[in-house]
Order: C-alpha cells, then structure tokens, then sequence
C-alpha cells in the first residue's frame, strides 16, 4: 500500500484543481481503516491523544445543537488536517517538502500565465463559482487575474507556499537554495497576496537575521522603505500589488473590527455557544472561508476549539518553530490550514 500511497498523497494535496477538494477527507478515512483492519501498530504521543480526544469531544458535542451535515462540514474544514496527521503517523509517512514546494510553485505560476493569456477562469474548478462573475468584472477593469492555487484561496495558497519554503529552510536545510526564495516570490506575484507577500518577508527578515548586529540596520531600513511602498499605493489603481497599499489594510481593519463585534454576537447567544461555537442550520449559514481565520475559528468552536487546538502545538513543543508560527500569523487573514 505504501506505493499507493506515494501516488494518491500528493495528487489529494492538489486535488482542489479539479473540484473535488470535499473528497479529500473520505480518502483517508478509508485508508486509516484499511491500516487498523491491517493491524499495523503506531504510537501515539500524549499530545496526539489530547488531540484526538479534545477533536472527538467536540464533535460530540456540537451534535446536540447541530445537524450532522453542519457538524461534519465543520470538522472537514476546521479539524481535517487531523485526519491527515493521524494517517502520516500510521504509515510514518516523511513528508518531502522540496518535492511538494516545486509541484506547487510551478502549477501556481502556470496558472497565474494561463488565466491572464488564454485560460478561461470558467474551467479552473479551484476557483469558487461566487468569484467568477467578480474576477471577471475586476478583468474588465484591466485588473490581473489572480491565482487561486491549491487552497482556492489567493491568500491560503500563498501562505502555504510560504510555509512550504520555511519548512525546507527548517527541516531540509542542506536541501535549501537561495534561488528557491525567487521561486517563491514568482508564485506570490502569480497569487498577488498581501499577506503573502507580509509572510514572505517574515521569512527573510528571520533566515537573513536582520534583528542581529549590523543586519538590524538593514532590518530597519527594509522596514522602513516597506512602509513606504505601502503608504503610496492604492488599491483602486489595480496590479499584482495592489494589496500591499494603506488603503487596502484601512480598509481590512475596519471589517475584520466589524467581523469580531458579528462573531462575538453570534456566540453571546448562549453558553453552550460560548463554549462550543455557534449553531447553524445549515451549512451555507456557517462561517468557513472567510478572511479572518482566527475569529472564524471562534465563531465556529467557540472558547474551547482555538486552546485545544494551541494546546495541542505546545505540549507537541511545535507551537514556537518557525512554519508553525508562519501559519499562526497567517491564520489572522484567510484560514490557509482549514483550505
């Protein structure tokens, strides 16, 4: 199975390119059985146990004020990734970063080529029917068309592709060459993120240790001429950068202050809201795919889903290595590990 394996792992990861992202979770629930039925033995941490039983838990839970068509579309979206640990841990499968950051960064840059030459947006099934008609609308303007990526989200897709190059600079490093941050730029400009772009810069700002002696200079001066570019772009003038302009980030705080006051409000109906989340009737009323991670995160699973989760990375002692914290920050835009 571990051949069958090496195939259907990294055509999953990009599976969303055809439309069938939903599947993705079924697969590997029908691999873990096929592996506990095989009887192969693993083992797990006591972080993975905290893990898997705080998951559990919660799905029970949210049965009782939920529909189990809610409950299991916000567990695929939310808790997913869990799925996919376990099963890495089953068959100990070495995840290979360099491998999964070149397929990612030549199909993201072939599609930003292809939707602003000759590519239809209609065909590309990553990209969601909603943001069709309005990516459209923004082409008529002479806008550049984004690409939507792996995660059908410009923003989840860069922030992956930024996590992809940290995790080969973190745990690859003799693998690591310092033309693969070129590489990742080209894909940030295919995807024309801010907080890609935001991510990015991070990584540099911590793998050139531009906080340290003289390099805290050119930190600074970095800094600066970044607040700079910033301030004197506009959003409404269009192009890959138009999202790193000061317009842009007034205009993301203002929602994001309105997103808390409508999560807060959502979740203050009651206490089992409080703790568990919000209830939603069906699952068009939940918030999934939002541009706040985080807040949706609570919205959905309330004051007990983000510190399990959190939990989880510190007793793994993973919360404070460098890709983690590249998705944490992340999360505070569009929710990359729930895409």
């Amino acid at each position: 199975m571990n051949s069958v394996y090496k195939i259907v792992i990294p055509f999953l990861f990009f599976i969303q390119y055809l439309g069938l992202g939903a599947i993705a979770q079924i697969v590997l629930i029908l691999f873990i059985a096929i592996e506990l039925l095989r009887g192969t033995k693993f083992y797990l941490s006591d972080a993975d146990k905290f893990l898997f039983f705080g998951v559990s838990a919660i799905f029970i839970f949210k049965t009782l004020h939920v529909s189990l068509a809610v409950n299991i579309h916000l567990f695929r979206f939310y808790w997913g990734f869990s799925l996919f640990y376990l099963f890495f841990i089953i068959i100990k499968y070495k995840f290979n970063f360099l491998f999964f950051f070149w397929i990612t960064a030549i199909i993201s840059i072939a599609e930003g080529i292809l939707l602003n030459t000759i590519m239809p947006m209609g065909i590309m099934k990553n990209i969601p029917n909603g943001h069709i008609e309005m990516l459209m609308e923004e082409s008529n303007l002479g806008y550049i068309k984004r690409a939507y990526g792996l995660a059908s989200s410009p923003t989840s897709s860069a922030t992956i592709m930024v996590m992809l190059l940290t995790c080969i600079y973190t745990f690859q490093r003799e693998e690591f060459k310092n033309y693969f941050i070129i590489i990742t730029a080209g894909a940030l400009v295919a995807f024309g993120s801010g907080t890609g772009f935001f991510l990015f810069f991070i990584f540099l700002f911590v793998k050139y240790e531009l906080y340290k002696g003289f390099k805290f200079i050119l930190g600074v001066l970095a800094i600066i001429a970044s607040v700079f570019f910033v301030l004197n772009q506009d959003i409404n003038e269009g192009g890959i950068l138009q999202r790193l302009s000061a317009n842009y980030f007034d205009t993301l705080i203002e929602l994001k202050s309105t997103q808390i006051t409508e999560a807060w409000s959502k979740i203050n109906e009651s206490v089992y809201n409080t703790i568990f989340g919000g209830s939603y009737e069906t699952i068009y009323d939940t918030r999934v795919m939002s541009d706040f991670g985080w807040i949706d995160f609570f919205e959905c699973y309330g004051f007990i889903g983000i510190p399990i989760f959190v939990s989880f990375l510190l007793l793994k002692k993973r919360f404070f290595i460098f890709p983690i914290m590249i998705m944490i920050v992340g999360y505070f835009h569009y929710p990359a590990i729930g895409s």
